[in-house]
């Protein structure tokens, strides 16, 4: 193996495994409320001990090349809020199912706006895995368009794929020449402080924490945030956002199957059949060329 096919599968090793930590997010989240904590301040919470961990390694580790992003910082904060809120008020008018697949079709947003603005080619093998992935999807999770859903709830789900196609290049165009470790701070400090102000405004930040709960966002934080954030933004820097989208399509794969292991939930041949339609996204990313020169994974 060359050494350019190594630096390429490392990157889509760590993309992977970001999907798997963001993929944890719902069925910790269901720990955690059904512990009792809300969900807005549960995700405040997890942010802030994601910001206060990721913070003492940056300081520890990057503090010699650190340099305040405000635009990354909003960005990041505001751009992580939305999509939450729009995905949750998605939730009011239309199952799980539907909503992940609408929400999963942003692979597609992705490679269309990077091919807009020219700052990533949609080739023949990109789009093969393209098709692969959300095909892979499509089989987990189902069609939304095999029942009447509500308009609104379509309507939400498919802008939050938009808006998360769109923050995925903005986010890999802000972090050049800057450390994953430093900008993923940027994104979860930026994500505190919005989630902070709404936890403030609706009274919610002196409602008790289990013990469980406790344990569950500390999880979040650890796990699903400074971990999944890092790795996406490592292996993104590598191999820019439209492979690292295709990629990150093992999330809801990951999820449907911790979900059956931590809460029950049925786990069908549909899994199976969709997590090999992934995996071959995944490996004809490897065969798409070589990675983008753009900051060194680390």
């Amino acid at each position: 193996m060359s050494r350019s096919e190594k630096h390429t599968a490392r990157a889509t090793t760590l993309i992977a495994l970001s999907a798997c930590g963001f993929g944890s997010i719902s069925v910790l989240t269901t720990i955690v409320i059904r512990a009792g904590t809300p969900l807005v301040p549960a995700m405040f919470w997890r942010y802030l001990v994601a910001a206060v961990v990721i913070g003492a390694i940056v300081a520890w580790k990057e503090r010699a090349d650190f340099r305040l992003s405000i635009p990354l910082l909003l960005i990041g904060g505001v751009g992580q809020a939305l999509i939450t809120y729009l995905s949750l008020r998605a939730l009011d008018f239309i199952p799980v199912g539907p909503l992940a697949f609408l929400f999963y079709t942003y692979p597609a947003w992705v490679a269309i706006i990077s091919a807009l603005r020219g700052t990533d080619r949609m080739t023949p093998m990109r789009a093969v895995a393209l098709v692969a992935a959300l095909a892979g999807v499509t089989v987990i999770v189902g069609s939304p368009f095999n029942s009447s859903l509500n308009p609104i709830g379509v309507a939400l789900a498919l802008v939050s794929a938009v808006v998360y196609g769109a923050y995925l290049p903005a986010i890999n165009s802000l972090q050049v020449n800057m450390k994953p470790m430093v900008a993923a701070f940027h994104m979860i400090l930026g994500a505190t402080i919005v989630l902070g102000a709404a936890a403030l405004a609706r009274g919610d930040l002196a409602n008790h924490v289990s013990a469980t709960a406790a344990a569950g966002i500390v999880a979040l934080a650890v796990i699903s945030t400074v971990l999944a954030f890092w790795l996406l933004l490592a292996g993104m820097a590598a191999l820019g956002p439209v492979r690292a989208a295709i990629i990150s399509t093992v999330e809801p794969f990951f999820t449907t199957l911790l979900g059956a292991a931590v809460l029950a939930e049925h786990l069908s041949i549909r899994t199976g059949v969709g997590g090999m339609l992934i995996a071959v996204a995944v490996i004809v990313i490897q065969w798409a060329g070589a990675p983008r020169q753009t900051t060194a994974v680390s």
